[in-house]
């Protein structure tokens, strides 16, 4: 029997979430349109994540989309 002495394995370093942006037109597809109470909870966990994947020069920009996607009732409460 021949026993083998194992070392150390090199891995390649794990890109962290973080460091990984996305686009707007990217993000701005996976938020819902919130236009009842029911829909409010998804639509901010949505907005949040949209608001982490973009680059912080591109938040103006996904804001203003985001308020499009608010209607119905929802409106008449924000304003």
């Amino acid at each position: 029997m021949v026993h083998t002495e194992l070392g150390p394995v090199k891995r390649k370093q794990r890109t962290k979430m973080s460091s990984v942006k996305a686009t707007v037109e990217q993000v701005t597809a996976m938020i819902p349109i919130c236009a009842d109470a029911k829909d409010v909870c998804s639509f901010i966990r949505a907005c949040d994540y949209a608001c982490e994947a973009v680059d912080k020069d591109s938040t103006p920009l996904l804001v203003k989309f985001i308020n499009t996607r608010i209607t119905g009732k929802t409106v008449e409460v924000c304003r």
